[in-house]
């Protein structure tokens, strides 16, 4: 019971609802770049990218709430994840 019950806290949890959010976000697009707006390797991604004409879906980690939980560390974490599951 007490399990179930702590399952379902962590299920809610913000940090789990920005997982899910990110998840629905790269099975969405080809291409996802979470990204922060100081970051100079990710502003060069971006600038390749567009000068490549490719379409991709930027996530400003710094800027847009539904992601602001999550760092870099969990992304790499969950990409990784999502990777060697897909």
């Amino acid at each position: 019971m007490a399990l179930e019950k702590a399952k379902e806290i962590i299920a809610s949890s913000p940090v789990d609802l920005a997982l899910r959010k990110a998840k629905e976000t790269v099975a969405s697009h080809p291409v996802v770049v979470f990204s922060k707006t100081y970051c100079p390797f990710c502003t060069r991604v971006k600038q390749l990218l567009a000068k490549l004409g490719a379409s991709y879906k930027a996530i400003e980690l710094d800027v847009e709430s539904e992601f602001s939980l999550l760092d870099f560390t969990v992304l790499l974490y969950f990409w990784f994840t999502y990777l060697l599951h897909k």
